[in-house]
């Protein structure tokens, strides 16, 4: 694994271990004035936004997220991009369920910290 897989790899493993467990722990990952498009059809534009956002599903709704097939190229000293895959796997009317969906970061260094500036998943769909 080349340094920016190893630095993203590390980061993601953060973010899933915060995800559906610790919403405070996983908006901390952000930058402050991070972007995030997620699985609702707007575009959050701050940490605060992105910890609503998570906090916004109904309780106990998202269980988990598995990171898989993930790539990584370094722009910079200070800057990562990542592009990839998910299993998010959440409760939908009693049911878990696990969706497939692709997912990319940006990651910043800020000090010695790897923080998310962007993040943006959509589902694993054909459309065309």
């Amino acid at each position: 694994m080349n340094a920016p897989e190893k630095i993203a790899a590390d980061a993601q493993a953060r973010w899933m271990a915060a995800f559906g467990q610790d919403f405070a722990a996983l908006a901390a990952l952000y930058e402050p004035r991070a972007f995030l498009f997620g699985s609702k059809r707007d575009l959050f534009h701050t940490r605060e936004e992105v910890r609503a956002y998570f906090e916004g599903f109904p309780a106990g709704m998202l269980r988990k997220a598995r990171c898989y097939d993930q790539h990584a190229h370094a722009l910079g000293h200070d800057v990562i991009i990542t592009a990839g895959y998910v299993i998010f796997t959440v409760v939908k009317d009693g049911v878990e369920q696990d969706l497939d969906y692709r997912i990319s970061f940006t990651l910043v260094k800020r000090g010695d910290t790897w923080m998310i500036a962007s993040h943006h998943a959509s589902p694993r769909v054909e459309t065309l």
